[in-house]
């Protein structure tokens, strides 16, 4: 057991209610799954980097096929600045210390650079991809990748996604038959425009499945999950002071958004659906900060939530990432403060 960043956490029989048996700052929500939610634990919490950079977003984790966890985020001066680009960290199967990140990928063109924006890793079928985004803002970025097919040692050359393509934005995709459904969005204006989409891949062709539009609701980066009935569902960002959710039977089409029990500020979130059934999602439980972290788990596919872990400071805390790896044990990666916690 880590002396200095570990925390083990015993819930309750009321879920409102975390017994510390080693207490050390509420750390992050790296957590084992039991057979219920009464059973899942934090068991241990670490920062990716410390001071390598002054600043870093929108972490990315995956687990590669030997086990190692890879971790990409995007860092630099701050977030919209042309010096930013995507960075990557690893963390050994059954090591200790994440590997110091390195450049992954940036935007320079033509002896132009721009921003670097919310990288997306995520294993398919042993092979691990990367999708990010490139560009001055959210209204004119374009989506690119890469992939690796030795566990994250090396890399393809950097590939633009096709024309209109976007592919996953902020949130892992989630293969459905024989189509990778890749959870995306557009935000065509700061103030309006922010429609929540599906980059869909299948036999070589990319289209597209929009979210209907709900008037004066701006919803974006949907986090995507399958029920055990087999049917799909994804919760939405919005502006509207909670966490919204639609439904799909094939990923063609999706029901029009209708609002969570979930108050969220406009902050990213995810979610992972466990074999139990549970659900569990990740985000900013709160509809004027960020600076609430907090773990909840469904029981009935997201219908009803009930908060197992929460974890307040005095900076913002945003944008997680969550994964579950073969080990049975849930990562989640997010932004903390101006570094990267995992």
């Amino acid at each position: 057991m880590k002396k200095a960043r570990s925390c083990f956490f015993k819930l309750g029989k009321s879920f409102g209610f975390l017994r510390a048996v080693l207490s050390f700052a509420a750390l992050a929500p790296f957590l084992a799954a039991g057979a219920n939610a009464a059973e899942y634990k934090l068991a241990e919490s670490e920062l990716v980097f410390r001071h390598t950079l002054p600043f870093a977003h929108s972490a990315s984790i995956a687990e590669a096929k030997n086990g190692d966890l890879i971790c990409l985020f995007f860092g630099g001066v701050g977030e919209k600045s042309s010096d930013t680009a995507i960075f990557i960290s690893r963390k050994a199967a059954g090591g200790k210390e994440w590997t110091k990140p390195v450049e992954f990928a940036n935007a320079k063109f033509g002896g132009e650079r721009f921003a670097s924006w919310n990288p997306v890793i995520f294993n398919d079928g042993g092979r691990l991809y990367a999708h990010y985004h490139l560009g001055d803002s959210p209204r004119t970025w374009r989506g690119f990748f890469r992939h690796s097919d030795d566990c994250g040692k090396t890399w393809s050359p950097q590939e633009a996604l096709p024309d209109g393509v976007l592919g996953a934005i902020k949130n892992k995709p989630l293969r459905f038959g024989g189509k990778l459904v890749c959870p995306s969005s557009t935000e065509f204006h700061s103030s309006f425009g922010w429609r929540a989409h599906f980059d869909i891949f299948e036999n070589g062709k990319w289209s597209r499945a929009r979210v209907p539009y709900v008037p004066f609701l701006r919803a974006i980066q949907p986090a995507i999950v399958q029920l055990k009935d087999g049917s799909l569902k994804a919760f939405l960002r919005t502006d509207a002071g909670f966490i919204y959710q639609t439904r799909s039977s094939d990923a063609l089409s999706w029901s029009k958004p209708e609002p969570t029990q979930i108050p969220n500020p406009c902050s990213g979130l995810d979610a992972e659906a466990l074999p139990t059934g549970d659900i569990f999602l990740v985000c900013n439980p709160d509809k004027d900060s960020r600076r609430e972290l907090a773990v909840f788990v469904s029981s009935d596919g997201g219908e009803t939530f009930r908060k197992i872990f929460s974890d307040k400071r005095g900076f913002s805390q945003a944008y997680p990432s969550v994964m579950r790896s073969s080990d049975g044990k849930i990562h989640v990666v997010y932004s903390f403060g101006t570094r990267i916690r995992h």
